[in-house]
């Protein structure tokens, strides 16, 4: 999955996260190094959490995320911002 950030200012941030390193398949606990297992939520599946940090020099005004490629995108439950 890609997540792309456009800033007010014109500056565009890309972020790709990938199948096995941020997030995995929900059936099992596949552990996976950029997320953290988000434990009793879900019942004999897997919800991961994970941070992308980024330093803007202006608000965003558009979030997006995509598949490359156009294949299938990972399943995502929330997101979330926090003013600095």
């Amino acid at each position: 999955m890609t997540v792309k950030l456009t800033y007010a200012n014109g500056k565009v941030d890309e972020v790709d996260l990938r199948d096995g390193i941020v997030f995995t398949d929900y059936v099992g606990d596949v552990k996976v190094p950029g997320s953290k297992f988000a434990d009793g939520l879900v019942k004999n599946k897997s919800l991961r959490w994970f941070t992308v940090s980024l330093q803007p020099d202006s608000p965003f005004t558009k979030v997006e995320l995509s598949s490359p490629g156009g294949g299938p995108a990972a399943t995502t439950v929330a997101v979330t911002a926090e003013l600095q």
